[in-house]
Order: structure tokens, then sequence, then C-alpha cells
């Protein structure tokens, strides 16, 4: 499936009208279905009548014949669910084994955010995102990246300007400037975030927000800088607040970040202008829980009719990114859908995308560039931090970090450049758990370098030459041999496996460590 429409002609929308007019037969009609409109926020009966992709006629006995007939038989039938920002890198997979994962659950459509694979290789990682994506089997959007690197302080493989921001929005299948994250600069007045700023105004196209841990007055001031969302409200008080201030909610629930549970009495009362989103969801997380219908099994759980609870992952969405063709079950609209067994689990039945049941795509176009490269003098390298270097403090199942006295330890912590510029840093650590070997990932939410934890100059050494053969991934290292591995060849960041195999060897990756002490902080 195309991440953008294909052009029509008069033809095909004059063949949609007879076909509705019951003139001509259609391609599909599905009989004795539940539909769940998010629009008027109801539940009735209707057969559905589909022609060329797209919904013909939706009503109670249509009167209409077509090419194949599904019998729904009473199955609810939903549009296809949107995610309305998510970083599919942070999957561990590419777009067509993402779509391997999310289309038995019913997403049939995302808006990625590629700012990861954009750190690693610049503007062509978002050419590629959306090429991948048109392959893939599902409805790939994109935002363009606002803030590559993040911050000034990190140096990754790519730095875009505005200019470069400008020809992103430009193209097809970029709905909008990417989550600005660097809100000091906004607040402040940098004249290069600025410049970023005023491209995505330029554009006419939504510019996404990330204002953590904003309030008051500045929350303010950064909305009044034009931005439309954020996905940072952690407390009902935050999220009111946004709302107040005329920006969208999104309502963030992923391997990162869960906040669904705690937000869920605000979108009892006020659903609209919101919409639920992942942001960053791991591939085994998937598998295990599922993806937008997890979210929506809490929503009911937690109250929310089920009709708008789907408005959260279907109209809603497509309304803020201006994706006018989808998430409702009308006449004209794409006849993308999911039949579902009841309304409280949402188990999928069947996916469609386009009218056909939903398949995911074939070979992943190639990526050059974006693996790893530790640059000259890693063979001789050593590891020992500065005495006066403070500790860095891990806590279990947390993904922040402390402070400890300079001198203890159990771990050393090596931050290497993976672009070839021959680069590194090291610090003890105090809590990982880590009894022996180096346990080793090309990925550094957001500017990805190479990180390697472990004792022995030998093993980390030999972690970091094995991750630059696999061109990235993940590998734990004992007594210099690789004793588990996920390869990650596209940018060091995704693999083209299947989600199964994929959440195997990261299983087992994570079991080894454990093996070795290592402590549990979120999923890796």
């Amino acid at each position: 499936m195309n991440s953008q429409d294909r052009d029509e002609t008069n033809g095909d929308r004059q063949r949609l009208v007879r076909v509705a007019l019951g003139q001509e037969d259609g391609d599909l009609l599905v009989r004795g279905a539940q539909v769940v409109q998010p629009v008027t926020r109801e539940v009735y009966a209707a057969d559905v009548l589909v022609a060329g992709g797209r919904v013909a006629a939706v009503g109670p006995d249509l009167p209409a014949r077509a090419r194949r007939t599904v019998q729904a038989r009473g199955a609810y039938l939903a549009p296809g669910f949107i995610d309305g920002h998510i970083h599919i890198e942070s999957s561990l997979l590419t777009p067509a084994s993402f779509a391997a994962a999310v289309l038995p659950h019913g997403t049939t459509a995302v808006v990625a955010e590629p700012h990861e694979i954009v750190n690693v290789l610049g503007p062509a990682g978002l050419n590629w995102m959306l090429g991948a994506g048109r392959t893939s089997g599902l409805r790939v959007y994109a935002s363009a990246p606002s803030c590559v690197p993040a911050s000034e302080f990190e140096q990754g493989g790519a730095r875009v300007d505005a200019a470069q921001v400008a020809e992103m929005l430009a193209r097809p299948g970029v709905l909008g400037l990417a989550e600005m994250m660097n809100y000091p600069g906004v607040l402040g007045g940098d004249a290069g975030v600025w410049d970023i700023l005023n491209a995505g105004r330029r554009s006419g196209k939504r510019l996404d927000g990330h204002a953590a841990g904003l309030g008051g007055r500045e929350l303010l001031a950064y909305a009044a800088a034009g931005l439309h969302s954020d996905h940072e409200a952690t407390t009902p008080e935050e999220a009111r607040e946004r709302l107040r201030a005329g920006l969208w909610l999104m309502v963030r629930e992923g391997s990162a970040a869960r906040n669904l549970a705690a937000l869920l009495p605000v979108l009892r009362d006020l659903p609209r202008r919101a919409l639920l989103v992942s942001d960053d969801v791991s591939v085994d997380e998937l598998l295990e829980l599922g993806h937008l219908d997890r979210l929506l099994r809490t929503c009911v759980a937690g109250g929310l009719h089920p009709a708008d609870a789907v408005a959260l992952v279907t109209s809603q969405p497509a309304e803020y990114w201006g994706l006018h063709d989808l998430g409702v079950i009308a006449p004209g609209y794409h006849a993308d859908f999911v039949l579902l067994r009841d309304l409280q689990h949402f188990g999928v039945l069947e996916t469609f995308v386009g009218g056909e049941e939903a398949r995911p795509g074939g070979e992943t176009p190639p990526l050059p560039g974006g693996g790893v490269d530790l640059g000259p003098g890693w063979d001789g390298a050593t590891f020992d931090p500065p005495a006066h270097w403070p500790t860095l403090q891990m806590f279990p199942d947390q993904i922040v970090t402390g402070r400890a006295a300079p001198g203890s330890g159990d771990a050393r912590l090596v931050v290497a450049d993976r672009y070839g510029r021959g680069e590194w840093s090291s610090c003890w650590t105090l809590g990982s758990g880590l009894r022996g070997g180096t346990l080793g990932i090309s990925i550094l939410h957001d500017a990805h370098q190479v990180a390697l934890l472990g004792g022995s100059d030998a093993d980390l050494r030999a972690a970091g030459r094995a991750l630059e053969r696999l061109g990235g991934g993940i590998v734990l290292v004992v007594d210099g041999e690789v004793r588990e591995q996920l390869p990650l060849p596209y940018a060091g960041l995704m693999t083209d496996h299947a989600p199964a195999e994929a959440a195997a060897a990261l299983g087992r990756v994570t079991a080894a460590a454990r093996l070795l002490g290592c402590m549990p902080a979120g999923r890796l």
C-alpha cells in the first residue's frame, strides 16, 4: 500500500457514484456488520459496499452486489486504527516487518516521526522511510524531524538546518513538522530554532510539539510560538492545561513511557482534541501486548464508551493530521477498516486496507550507509574514566539516572562515536548488576552512537568490533566471544527479520544479560 494516495480521475469517482446508486456492482460487500461510527459516537447495524478501494455506501440491508462478499455475522466493523506519533525505528523493525507486527492488531496507518534514522543519515533517512513505507502494506506517512541533533550537546551522524527541513516538508507523504523538542530554543529565541519553526509555518502543515515539564507562562509561550500538540503530559492537570492552551493532547502509551492510565480521567471528560499514540514501542511488546488495540482495551476498561475510544485512534488522529480520507467508515473514504469480535477486548478478525485483506509488503529497499565505524585506534583503546568523574547511578525498571560518588561503581559505560571520528568517553556506573562480559548496542536515543556496558578493556573492544561487523545491533560478549546478538543492519537501528524472529533474538540477548546479573531497566 502506498503511503501516498494514488492519483484519481473523474472516472474513478464516477464509478464510485454509480456503485453507490446501484447502477454497477462493487468490489467488496461486507454484510451484517455492527459499524462503529466515531464521528457520531454510535454503533449500528449496516452493510458496507466498497469499490476502487473506497467506501461507496453504508446502510442497513443494502440492495447491492459485489464481486466478493464477506459475511460479518454481527461482528463489529471499525475504521482502521491510526497511530498519530510513532518512531518505527524504536520497534527495531523496518516498515515492512513493523507492518507484519501491527496489521493483525488493526493498525492500518501511522504517522512516523523518523527522528532516529534522520539523526543517522540526515534527510536521506526520511526518504528511505517513506520509500520503505510505500511497499510495507501499511499506510506510512511522516513528519519532518525538527531537532537533528536533539541538542547542541549531542553529535550524531547528521545536522539538519531550516533549509533541509523545508525540503523535507515539501515531500509527498510528509504531513508536518515533527516534535519540537528544543523548547529552550523556542522560549529563548534561538535563531536556528525559529528558522525551523518558520519553515513549518510556511508549509501550512502541522507543527508537532514536545513540551516535557512545561507549565504556566512557559507552556502558554510555547503554544504561542505556533505549536499544535504535545505528547508529554503525565498528569491530568498537565493534560487539561495543554487542552486549555489550545494544544491537541496526544496521550502516550508505549514501551518507554506509559501515561494512559493516569490520563484516563481527562479522556472520559474531554475526549475531543485528543488522540492515542505509542511513541516508542518494542517488537516484543507489540507481539505480547498488541499495538493500538491494547490502548483501546485500557480505555474501555477505564470507563470510556467504545465509540469514544475508537475515535481516539481513527477520526481524531485523521482530523489532526489532515488525512481527510481516513478514520471514518463513510462514502468516499478509503476502505481501511478492521473487523472485531467485540468492543471490550478488541480481538481482530480481519484487517482491510483499501478494501483488500491487509498483507505485509515485500522486500525492504536497500539503505546505503548508517552502519558502525569506530574509527582508528579502537584495537588499542583503554577505557578507564578520569578518577574525579562522578559515577552514573542506575535504577531497576527506570530510564532515569542519578549520580554516585567518584571512585564507586561496578561496570564501565563507554559511549563511542559510530561515524568514523574515532572518539569515545567512559564513566563508572553503579546499579547495573552486570558481573561479567559486555553488553553493546548501536542505539542511543536520540543521537545514536555505540554504547558499551561492561568490564575488561578486551571485552569492550570485542563488543565494539562485533557491532561493526553486524552493521549495528545488540551484542553480548563474554571473554572475547559473542554469546548472543541481534543484528540491526538498517542504520544500526532496524532489522527486516520477521517480528517473531527479532523478538526471539532480543529475548535471548536480554536473558543472557540477566544471567550475568544485569538488572532490568525497562525493555532494551
